[in-house]
C-alpha cells in the first residue's frame, strides 16, 4: 500500500483529529478533577487556613461576639453548648450531604444564614444553633476535652 496522501486521506486525518479533541479535553478534565481532590478536606477535618477566595467573605468579628461564636465548638464554654454539636451539623449552615458527599464547601467553609450568609468553618459553634439531623452523624463524634 502506497502513503500518498490524497484528498481522501486528507479529509480522513482531518475527521480523526476533530474527533480525538473531545477525547482529549475529557483527559484534562479527569486530570483536574484528580488534582483537586488532593487538595479537598476530609468529611471530618477542621480547616486550618481560609481559603484565598472567600477571605473578604467571612463573618465579622461584631457578629461572632453576638452569636458567642467560637471556630473550635470543643472550645466552648456557652451553656447551650452540647457535645456533638458544630456549625458542620447545623440547620442554619449551607452545606448539603448528597450522595454521601458534603457539597457547598469551599475548604471546610460554607454560608451561615445567622451571619448575614457569610462563611464559617464546619467546627465552629454559636448559640442559635440548631440541630440538623441530615447532617449530625457526621459531626456527633466531637466531645469536649476533659481536663
Amino acid at each position: 500500500m502506497k502513503n500518498i496522501l490524497n484528498r481522501r486521506n486528507l479529509f480522513k486525518l482531518g475527521a480523526a483529529a476533530i474527533v480525538s479533541i473531545p477525547v482529549l479535553k475529557i483527559g484534562n478534565v479527569f486530570a483536574e478533577a484528580a488534582a483537586t481532590a488532593t487538595e479537598e478536606l476530609a468529611w471530618d477535618a477542621c480547616p486550618i487556613v481560609v481559603p484565598e477566595k472567600i477571605v473578604k467573605k467571612l463573618a465579622k468579628d461584631k457578629a461572632k461576639t453576638r452569636l458567642a461564636f467560637v471556630a473550635n465548638a470543643t472550645t466552648s464554654t456557652h451553656k447551650k453548648y452540647k457535645d456533638g454539636a458544630a456549625c458542620g451539623n447545623c440547620k442554619f449552615y449551607k452545606s448539603k450531604v448528597e450522595d454521601g458527599k458534603i457539597t457547598r464547601e469551599v475548604g471546610g467553609y460554607a454560608k451561615c444564614t445567622m451571619l448575614a450568609n457569610k462563611y464559617v468553618n464546619r467546627c465552629g459553634w454559636c448559640k442559635s444553633y440548631k440541630k440538623a439531623d441530615d447532617k449530625y452523624a457526621i459531626y456527633k463524634y466531637l466531645k469536649k476535652e476533659e481536663a
